[in-house]
């Protein structure tokens, strides 16, 4: 949750007064200035704080004040100098820091912000709000997770009963896909403020999704539809988590939410249950309402499923038309078209894929697939290496097609150690063990490429390919 402003409480200390009025005091000044500040009026606080300032210019708290005045007005500049005058007048002055970052933080300049939140902490360690403010800006601004959980560990350690601390940690490590460290600080946010924000139910009940625990997953949603019936996203979810169920759910939110949308999810909904017929006809329909490229690409996904490439095609069309930069749509068109055997447009949407997104791993696999298949074994093996090296933690496929290219170059020792690795990163991967069987057979290492093929038929009893070349072993004796 965004942090706030730190404000010091205020002692006033009410100067003598004589039957005549005597002329206010600075902290009588400061003390109405509060009252404003309390009931939301900035203006006339910022002027009672600006009449303590002439009075007493040297008073570090009043410059503080008036800068938080200005700040909640939006006026991060002025809050700014306000801010660099107390920190003049009283170097040590953790909160005035602080809230500088914040007004850094507002005003997108995250790198001064972390500095001055650095430098709060440095004047008071237990500093709690300044490390939730740092770590925000690790969090939400720089994508730098590890250092966003350390600082909103260190403010759980200042302040045990740091609500906003738990539940930004929480994101953080959802984020990391760290589910259950994310459901931990959840359900601490909820046991540490029963009423906070009715959010942390919806991102529990997402953490709880991604780990499968479909029905705590649902109890999490449905607590988050009861406290905001209109949430459309929590009746959404809720239909995933369902799984079989969504239908109903997505028709519910058609209640709650422009039709494009309803119509629109209900046919994920259909085409996740395989009704492609149904999926189309509810994707046809949200884009009579709201022609959305996103639209115009779940029906063409829909109809490749249902094995109508040319009209898939079609709508991949659609969706470049309307976002010529989208990389995806050219890639799945790019697969339309490899599906029809037109190779050569395959790779053009690919080559266009990957120009427009130089990392996109897929694209390169699937152009190199098509390579593979022209007998262009060098050009395929360039990009599955490029595929490898954007992609290396979820590269079985690509060194498993890599490999494949290899022995169709007859380079059998680089096949193995392709087919090795991508046997290590998914051992249960039929075509891997076949494709390497083949290796051996045909370095004459009949005895493994036996243990290999063998392999392959227990994970895939119906792989023909693998019958054949267990069938072709048998004749060697093996």
């Amino acid at each position: 949750m965004k942090k706030g402003l730190i404000l010091l409480a205020i002692t006033a200390f009410l100067g003598n007064t004589t039957a005549w009025a005597a002329p206010k005091t600075a902290d009588e000044y400061i003390d109405s200035g509060e009252e404003y500040f309390a009931k939301g009026d900035y203006d006339l606080a910022i002027a009672e704080y600006t009449k303590a300032i002439k009075i007493d210019p040297k008073n570090a708290i009043v410059c503080f004040y008036r800068g938080s005045a200005y700040h909640k007005k939006g006026d991060y500049n002025r809050a700014i100098a306000d801010y660099n005058k107390a920190v003049k007048i009283d170097t040590n002055f953790a909160k005035a820091y602080n809230n500088r970052g914040y007004a850094y933080d507002n005003k997108r300049d995250y790198d001064r912000a972390i500095a001055d939140y650095t430098q709060a902490i440095q004047i008071d360690p237990n500093y709690a709000s300044a490390y939730h403010n740092r770590g925000y800006v690790y969090h939400y601004n720089k994508g730098d997770y590890d250092r966003a959980i350390a600082d909103y560990t260190q403010a759980i350690r200042s302040n045990p009963n740091h609500a906003d601390a738990y539940y930004d940690r929480g994101y953080a490590y959802y984020r990391k896909e760290d589910y259950d460290q994310a459901i931990a600080d959840f359900t601490q946010v909820i046991r540490i403020a029963p009423n906070y924000s009715s959010l942390v139910y919806y991102k529990r009940g997402f953490a709880y999704y991604m780990k499968e625990d479909y029905d705590r997953a649902i109890a999490d949603y449905t607590q988050m539809i009861r406290i905001d019936p209109k949430f459309v996203e929590a009746y959404n979810d809720r239909g995933y988590s369902y799984r079989d169920f969504t239908i109903a759910e997505y028709t519910q939110r058609i209640i709650y939410s422009n039709f494009a949308s309803a119509y629109n999810d209900r046919g994920s909904a259909y085409r996740d249950k395989g009704d492609y017929d149904r999926a189309i006809a509810d994707y046809t329909q949200a884009i009579k309402y709201n022609p959305t490229f996103l639209t115009y690409g779940s029906r063409g996904s829909t109809y490749y499923n249902k094995g109508d490439f040319d009209r898939a095609i079609a709508d991949y069309t659609q969706v470049i038309q309307l976002s010529p930069n989208y990389a995806d749509a050219y890639f799945y068109r790019g697969n339309a078209y490899y599906e029809k055997g037109d190779y050569d447009r395959s790779i053009a949407d690919n080559t266009q894929a990957i120009r427009i997104n130089p990392n996109f791993a897929g694209a390169y696999n699937n152009r190199g697939f098509t390579y593979l298949d022209k007998g262009d074994y060098d050009r395929a093996i360039d990009d599955f290496t490029q595929a490898i090296r954007i992609d290396p933690n979820n590269a079985g496929s690509y060194y498993n097609n890599r490999g494949v290219a290899y022995n169709f170059k007859g380079n059998y020792d680089r096949a193995i150690a392709d087919l090795d690795q991508a046997i290590r990163l998914d051992p249960n991967i039929a075509n891997s063990y076949r494709h390497r069987a083949f290796s051996y057979m045909k370095k004459g290492n009949n005895k493994q490429a036996r243990a290999d093929v063998n392999k392959a038929m227990q994970l895939d009893p119906n792989y023909q390919s693998a019958q054949n070349l267990s069938a072709e072993l048998r004749q060697l004796g093996y």
